[in-house]
């Protein structure tokens, strides 16, 4: 396997197996997933098959939140160390199937961008006066929000037979589910991991949502836990020319040149050559069109303002290797 930028094809679309299991999880997690990690996923699936990494080795998934990844890569047989800057709740119908803890140090960035952009707890729903009339007075009709979340947050869990399943699942006598480790620190800032003591990080779509000019030193902070020979794959946000910020998503997007600069790729492989074809292919893909959550389309703050299927950006994948 040789380092490299590519740009995510939306023919990775065509690989149904992989596009099942997705969908799989994240019917059973019920969170809301980004527009692009479909292309995201099964990019970063496709090369920890291609390294043939053995079921047990420990992966760091940088920036996971309350993503699906995570689960999927313990569910495969990984131990995975969840790290986010962020503080967060384990999700109860995750911690009945997999076995999960957290570590105690806290290494933290109080200036960090997007601190008060993010917020992984669940709001408790409560009945008030200011809620009540907030909710009246939304522009779609107030039944179809109840209804709405008393199927997705109320019955859901419930009805969804494969969560019964993967809780039978968690007691069976040698499952060979891996362990999910939650830890608490900036990408800059990596002092509580011991050099050359990870297999394999990936990261999706988090790395843009740092100070650009810190972005260079995490990247060295994640090599520097990395094992040798180990490998980085990486999703962000694909610019054509110069880097710009996306104030919704309060993300950057990377040009090729700024890519290979912060991943220190002066011999790797590249395809923005296709940047123009690939963003065509990428705005007529009814494909992920079809599966944009519905979390978009009640806000401004994301990548797709309201659910208005526009990309302004491309995922991205960069493999980088520590030799």
């Amino acid at each position: 396997m040789q380092e490299k930028i590519e740009i995510l094809d939306t023919d990775l679309m065509k690989q149904k197996d992989k596009l099942r299991l997705i969908e799989y999880w994240a019917g059973i997690v019920n969170f809301p997933m980004g527009w692009h990690y479909w292309l995201d996923f099964i990019w970063i699936l496709n090369h920890l098959e291609q390294i043939n990494l053995a079921p047990g080795s420990w992966i760091m998934d940088a920036g996971a939140g309350n993503g699906i990844l995570q689960y999927i890569l313990a569910a495969k047989g990984y131990n995975v160390i969840s790290l986010d800057f962020a503080e967060r709740e384990f999700l109860p119908i995750a911690k009945r199937i997999f076995k999960m803890n957290k570590q105690e140090y806290i290494i933290d960035n109080p200036g960090h961008m997007y601190r008060n952009f993010i917020n992984y707890k669940k709001k408790r729903f409560v009945l008030n006066r200011n809620k009540i009339l907030k909710t009246v007075s939304h522009p779609v009709r107030p039944a179809k929000n109840i209804v709405k979340y008393f199927i997705y947050d109320i019955l859901a869990p419930f009805i969804n037979l494969n969560i019964w399943k993967e809780f039978l699942k968690a007691g069976m006598i040698g499952k060979n589910y891996g362990k999910i480790v939650y830890a608490r620190a900036d990408f800059t800032n990596l002092n509580g991991f011991k050099d050359d003591s990870f297999d394999c990080i990936v990261s999706v779509s988090a790395l843009e949502h740092n100070n650009h000019e810190e972005i260079g030193r995490a990247v060295d902070e994640f090599l520097r836990i990395l094992k040798k020979p180990g490998y980085m794959f990486f999703t962000a946000s694909a610019a054509k020319d110069k880097d710009w910020y996306f104030q919704p998503a309060r993300g950057w997007c990377f040009c090729e040149e700024s890519l290979k600069k912060i991943f220190n790729l002066n011999e790797g492989l590249s395809n923005f050559v296709n940047y123009e074809e690939l963003l065509k292919k990428l705005e007529n893909s009814k494909e992920i069109k079809n599966r944009i959550s519905r979390y978009y389309f009640g806000t401004a703050d994301c990548g797709l303002p309201y659910g208005i299927y526009k990309p302004k950006y491309q995922p991205v994948g960069i493999v980088k290797i520590k030799r």
